[in-house]
């Protein structure tokens, strides 16, 4: 067990210095180095990052490197910085974290409302036009919800080209009455975006 472990370790960090070696042309050196200090110089559950109450933990990180796949960590703290992002630019787009997918499940929008609270007092939602969150799809996959609030639109999307859940009228219609006073129908099919095509092997 523990030889099958040691093998496990030593092949994700040879697979994590090969990915930073192709990474050379689009990052610095510096860079390159300050990756690989994260990633081999700190415990697993070492912060490597904050924002608000979401943190990212060094085990975050190193399912970043070489590509392997995205937590539900670094997805929050991508939208909690959009988010900063979009305050600073007076943005018209609302960026929630993946949890409102489970709080939009409980079919009680007060509570979802609740739990949005942080977040939406940041904005007026009167100016809201774009309402996005992350999907997790399949236990292993992640889309991409998208509501517009001004043209009665709704779009979800994932780089599998996946069926989307078969909730995600009812989450689309509970999140939209958390978040707006304008009200429609959404119905099956959802449109899709547009989301480019993510590859089935290799890195991507």
């Amino acid at each position: 067990m523990k030889a099958s472990k040691a093998f496990s370790i030593k092949f994700r960090v040879q697979e994590e210095e090969n990915w930073m070696k192709t990474t050379s042309t689009t990052l610095t050196p510096q860079q390159i180095n300050e990756i690989r200090a994260l990633l081999f110089d700190s415990e697993p559950q070492d912060e490597i990052l904050r924002i608000g109450d979401v943190m990212v933990d060094a085990e975050d990180l190193s399912t970043l490197a070489a590509e392997r796949y995205i937590s539900g960590f670094l997805i929050d703290a991508a939208c909690l910085r959009y988010s900063e992002e979009t305050m600073r630019k007076n943005s018209h787009s609302l960026y929630l974290l993946s949890f409102t997918q489970t709080w939009a499940l409980t079919r009680n929008v007060q509570f979802l409302q609740t739990k949005l609270k942080p977040y939406l007092s940041r904005m007026d939602l009167g100016d809201v036009v774009w309402t996005l969150t992350p999907i997790h799809v399949n236990g292993n996959h992640w889309g991409l919800l998208c509501l517009n609030i001004t043209q009665h639109q709704a779009f979800y999307d994932d780089g599998l080209k996946q069926s989307p859940p078969t909730n995600i009228i009812e989450l689309a219609d509970n999140l939209l009455k958390a978040v707006s006073e304008t009200q429609w129908n959404i119905t099956f099919p959802i449109q899709r975006f547009g989301m480019p095509k993510q590859p089935l092997f290799g890195e991507g």
